[in-house]
């Protein structure tokens, strides 16, 4: 084992990269993708479910707090795969205890120790990121990383459902039981990729703990938040992480509860199969948008092409305006609509992780980096406190017009960014 390790811990990114992001993607995907729909199909309300995943995701937000422990001790190998089996331990608590009819209370907090070891698993991953690759690889590697996580993020939607109806249908299995099944499978699935990393992942000799002694630790925080304070312009690059995908945030919030609503509730009245398939057709427009994004990285500097991809990212969201105007019957264009707009996702995101690239470096560029995606994820959460409440009282088209018409801050910023953090 030490010998295979060793052989391979001498190969390319191609064997670590792609799995490193999957396993960031698929957490993200259960809490994020899979369980609103599901509230949604027991009879939730909007209102409840935004909020109430909104809350369970705020580790992914909160990370910046805790992630100097993970920079400061051990190896951000060593987490990777520690953090992975967590996660083993979180699906299976969630199939034990999420589909068994419980309080939507133990429903949030069973989601939020699945967000806290994912959120403390993406800290070690970025980092090793950081630390694995050079800043040339970082770049031709960013394209890879964000197909390959929100590629996760749309295969996940696919899988569970598919696989709890073949259960239930096929196999005769009761709802819950078949959902049980389903996150067993998903445990073994994050075992596997946390033997898989401790055998592939190199090891930088730059990956080392400073191990500070407990009276330093809070003074080893403080420096960490204090030098990124210190980063050239970090007020704008804030605004930017909060503001650039106001729009597409909102979209991504309201998505799954549009598609499983009623038609006379203004929705598309999708079921469990016909949502996975609609959520799987958009995979073409993600893959295709994040691959352009990362040739588009590799091959220009990004003020070149930034201004093409910000309107590539808002136009696409008018299809879910559409939509929700004309409600279509035909899988095929809601598939179509799905597809557009995740194409502009893949774009818009590449553009945001190369920013937060940009302005993270120095001895905590592994800390400023969670800072700065912490940042970035909190812009996406806290829509989940308004848009819940927005369509239970002016229905999906109303609101997704509102919608739209946030892309004007998200515009203003970028101006602003293009002179400062890019020029």
């Amino acid at each position: 084992m030490q010998l295979f390790a060793k052989r391979l811990s001498l190969t390319s990114p191609w064997l670590w990269v792609p799995t490193l992001y999957l396993m960031e993607g698929i957490p993200n995907c259960i809490v994020e993708g899979v369980a609103p729909a599901m509230l949604k199909g027991q009879g939730f309300a909007d209102a409840q479910i935004a909020p109430l995943v909104a809350t369970a995701a705020l580790p992914w937000a909160l990370k910046p707090f805790w992630s100097p422990l993970l920079v400061f001790y051990k190896t951000k190998r060593f987490w990777v795969w520690f953090f992975q089996f967590a996660l083993a331990g979180a699906f299976l608590a969630t199939g034990a205890l999420v589909f068994q009819g419980v309080t939507p209370a133990v429903i949030m907090l069973v989601l939020g120790a699945t967000a806290f070891f994912s959120a403390s698993h993406d800290v070690a991953a970025d980092g090793f990121y950081l630390y694995g690759l050079d800043k040339t690889g970082q770049d031709a590697f960013v394209g890879v990383r964000n197909t390959i996580y929100r590629l996760a993020g749309l295969v996940f939607r696919v899988l569970p459902f598919a696989a709890a109806g073949l259960l239930a249908t096929r196999a005769g299995l009761s709802y819950d039981a078949a959902w049980g099944w389903v996150f067993a499978a998903l445990a073994v699935l994050a075992v596997a990729a946390a033997l898989w990393h401790l055998c592939v992942l190199p090891k930088p000799p730059d990956d080392v703990p400073t191990n500070p002694p407990p009276s330093r630790l809070v003074s080893e925080f403080v420096r960490a938040w204090v030098t990124f304070f210190k980063i050239p312009n970090i007020g704008v690059a804030i605004a930017f992480l909060l503001l650039f995908r106001l729009t597409e945030v909102q979209v991504t919030r309201i998505s799954p509860l549009f598609l499983k609503a009623s038609l006379a509730d203004g929705g598309l009245g999708l079921g469990d199969i016909a949502f996975g398939s609609v959520q799987g057709g958009g995979s073409a427009g993600l893959i295709l948008g994040g691959v352009l994004g990362g040739v588009l990285a590799a091959c220009c500097k990004l003020r070149y092409w930034l201004w093409p991809v910000v309107f590539a990212m808002h136009l696409p969201n008018l299809a879910y305006v559409a939509l929700a105007h004309w409600q279509p019957e035909s899988l095929w264009w809601v598939s179509a609509g799905v597809s557009v707009e995740m194409f502009g996702y893949g774009l818009g995101y590449t553009v945001v992780t190369l920013v937060m690239l940009r302005i993270c470096a120095g001895p905590f560029r592994a800390a400023h980096f969670s800072f700065a995606t912490g940042l970035a994820y909190l812009g996406s959460l806290l829509p989940g406190y308004w848009v819940g409440r927005l369509t239970s009282s002016i229905g999906y088209e109303t609101t997704l017009w509102l919608v739209m018409l946030c892309a004007l801050p998200g515009l203003a910023i970028t101006w602003l960014a293009q002179k400062k953090l890019l020029a």
